[in-house]
């Protein structure tokens, strides 16, 4: 459809952007009332309410518009009507999500809308509209434009997102599901209204050959299309090429993969009905492995084992690539599927190991929209997992030890049990306990660590447990996509043997370029601690490292900074020194117990646990409680103020997303999965952020790589795995190490 025929669709008003000719047809054909036996049509009267109800909805900022219109759209509106004699109200639907076909789909170059207070005029290169109502827009680039920092596409980003500012067609994108940006054979991008620029993500389409990408690609284009093509001024003197163009033969470009990928009518609906979210007054949508992921298991689970259980398997996600958010999607895509195969008692039960991960999750689930209800003790979870009220339920593991003494087992094979970093919590009695309870449960693991770091005689891999990988994204995958930021390596020496000489030689170090009121008043610091044990003094030797490193890095930036600590007691001094050092600085641990940080070396000692325990009476005057210690400094860590630097011992260094969190400074030995999940905890996406930054105090990339060989080894045994899964594994083994050269 030509921008001029668009216009007149709309009334001829070029500030209106619903076509409402055509969704005023559409609504009338494809909606009727069935009541005592009768079938009616609404009203011309309710037909144009619905049409107001969608287009004159309150337009209070971007983010509240669009999700107040795609709930609408999502759910339709409700009229009241009188039909065989009753007075009731009757469902209308903008779109018929489950039959594509029905739809009404349309394309419109040039788009021509005006602008917000104003007679000037903005022209989209591509609207595509669904039942009159515009779903997507696609700015589009050649492919020579840009400059060497920013691509072609960059350019068609950030002009889409000029677009939706206020001054500009905001309106336009209330109902916009998606929003592309395509240069031809350049990388294309895509996301959804409101996006950030650096947000904005890579579209492959897996398993091109089989998808039919390489036969859309190459078919010849209808004539209709030929004819509105001749009509874009864009084409002006290319029409004797035109013909050529669509009938040779050429392989699929990123451009064609994004637009077969998302823009088919069953794709573009299924897209913004399923994987769409808000969360947090940020509307997602799914990058495509989250989309493929959730698609194979959805099939997946189709399958039955010889026990009459669904079909599980480990879903091998990097980190940072997700993971929460998929199991959103995939709780989504179960609650919406399974009924119309006849389940009637579909339930998600999410598992993790740790009080504050299982907080995190039920947070990201309840911002989607989910509802998840916490189990807060073993008989709480069993009463959950009897009554179908609870849809989905979120617990940690240990707490189904205590659900099994409470009630008989739960035997529906329409319960779904995630299991989040599913490679620390599969062995065991704790394991054993959850599949006696739920003997018929399907079980789907989620990780982003090699899952194999723990086959040994007597216990069984997770791989084998859930019944081989379902579905992998590697790190490498991830850095192509732009998904998360690469990771580099810092190695950084302080003595392990403190005095005086070394002391002195050290400072002379780290004094060279200060004045010489800085470096005396940083010797008087240091005067003070010579009374210190050695391992002190080693601590405030690595703060002020720290807190050097620091500030010519990355001070002023807006990043942070985490430093892992052995024991509390140690953390605490760093947060001492790092502020005598100038350094803004919180420290984040769990509260006093005994029983802990008996591998520390200084936990150990009365004094220092007695130091934890009035730093713990100390921060629970400052803020009331555990929960609010932790949630008040994340908030202010991930934020763009102080602090700096949060130290930590081992909370958030696994499940933790803090996209301003650039630099890890590891002053405690970590090895295996706890040191590939922590040095994750710095690749998210930010503004401006080019990498992650590991700064090892401890020689710990050894560990790293005698974790990946290990891995490495034990994803070759011949007979642990079919042939499939070995090749995946190997996949995933290399590239990490591709990853860490």
């Amino acid at each position: 459809m030509s921008s001029e025929e668009s216009l007149d669709k709309r009334d001829g008003r070029a500030s209106q952007a619903v076509m409402v000719t055509v969704l005023r047809e559409w609504l009338d054909r494809h909606n009727q009332i069935e009541w005592k036996g009768e079938t009616a049509r609404f009203t011309d009267a309710n037909i144009d309410r619905a049409i107001r109800t969608l287009i004159d909805a309150p337009f209070a900022g971007l983010m509240p518009a669009n999700e107040e219109r795609t709930d609408r759209l999502l759910l339709g509106t409700s009229l009241s009507q009188t039909v065989a004699g009753d007075t009731k109200s009757f469902p209308l639907q903008y779109v018929d999500w489950e039959h594509p076909k029905r739809n009404w789909f349309h394309i419109v170059p040039e788009f021509e809308i005006a602008r917000t207070g104003s007679q000037k005029r903005c022209f989209i290169d591509l609207v595509l509209f669904v039942n009159g109502i515009p779903f997507a827009t696609i700015e589009c680039k050649a492919p020579g434009v840009g400059t060497t920092r920013t691509t072609a596409a960059d350019l068609a980003v950030e002009q889409t997102c000029r677009n939706w500012q206020i001054d500009y067609v905001p309106r336009l994108f209330g109902t916009v599901q998606l929003a592309l940006a395509i240069a031809d054979t350049a990388p294309a991008k895509y996301a959804t209204a409101g996006t950030p620029a650096s947000m904005w993500g890579f579209w492959r389409e897996r398993l091109k050959e089989a998808s039919g990408l390489k036969e859309a690609v190459n078919q010849s284009a209808p004539p209709e299309t030929i004819a509105t093509l001749r009509q874009i001024p864009d084409f002006a003197g290319n029409y004797d090429k035109l013909d050529e163009l669509m009938a040779c033969e050429r392989p699929p470009t990123s451009q064609d993969e994004l637009l077969y990928g998302i823009c088919r009518p069953e794709r573009l609906l299924r897209m913004s009905s399923r994987y769409t979210i808000f969360s947090g007054g940020n509307k997602i949508v799914a990058r495509w492995q989250q989309f493929f992921c959730v698609e194979k298991l959805l099939k997946r689970i189709q399958t039955r084992l010889p026990d009459g259980r669904r079909k599980g398997g480990v879903v091998w996600h990097t980190q940072g690539s997700g993971k929460s958010l998929t199991m959103v999607m995939l709780a989504r895509g179960l609650a919406e599927e399974l009924p119309k195969k006849g389940s009637t008692d579909v339930r998600v039960v999410v598992v993790t190991d740790r009080v504050d991960l299982d907080e995190q999750i039920g947070r990201t689930f309840a911002k989607a929209g989910q509802n998840p209800v916490r189990a807060t003790t073993g008989k709480h979870l069993a009463e959950l997992l009897r009554t179908p009220k609870a849809r989905v339920i979120t617990t940690i593991i240990n707490k189904f030890e205590a659900a099994v003494k409470h009630g008989e087992r739960i035997e529906n094979d329409d319960i779904f049990v995630l299991v989040d970093e599913g490679h620390r919590t599969q062995f065991g009695t704790l394991n054993a306990r959850m599949e006696q309870k739920l003997p018929l449960a399907c079980m789907i693991a989620f990780t982003g660590t090699p899952v194999t770091t723990r086959i040994n005689k007597e216990t069984k891999s997770t791989v084998r447990d859930f019944g081989g990988i379902a579905d992998t994204y590697t790190i490498k995958e991830a850095n192509e996509d732009g998904a998360v930021v690469p990771l580099m390596y810092e190695g950084r020496e302080v003595p392990l043997e403190v005095d005086r000489k070394r002391l002195d030689s050290w400072l002379d170090r780290k004094t060279t370029g200060l004045t010489d009121k800085q470096k005396a008043d940083l010797k008087k610091k240091f005067a003070k601690k010579s009374m210190l044990t050695s391992a002190e003094q080693r601590v405030a030797m690595i703060a002020y490292d720290v807190a050097g490193h620091f500030q010519s890095r990355f001070r002023g930036t807006g990043f942070k900074g985490q430093l892992v600590a052995p024991d509390k007691a140690t953390a605490i001094w760093y947060g001492q020194y790092l502020r005598e050092a100038g350094i803004t600085a919180e420290v984040l641990i769990s509260p006093p117990d005994d029983r802990e940080g008996e591998d520390g070396e200084l936990a150990q000692k009365a004094e220092a646990k007695k130091e934890v325990r009035e730093f713990w009476k100390r921060m629970m005057d400052r803020f009331g409680d555990p929960d609010d210690y932790q949630d008040k400094l994340i908030a202010s860590f991930s934020a763009g103020g102080d602090p700096e630097i949060l130290v930590v011992v081992s909370k958030l260094l696994v499940g933790f997303d803090a996209p301003r969190n650039s630099v890890l400074y590891l002053a405690r030995r970590l090895k295996d999965h706890t040191l590939l999940q922590a040095i994750a905890r710095v690749n998210r996406l930010h503004d401006d952020k080019d990498e992650g930054l590991i700064v090892d105090y401890e020689g710990v990339i050894k560990n790293l790589d005698e974790a990946i060989q290990d891995y490495a080894k034990k994803a070759e045994l011949g007979g642990e795995f079919d042939e499939e899964t070995l090749e995946q594994l190997k996949g995933i083994v290399q590239s990490i190490e591709d990853t860490l050269k």
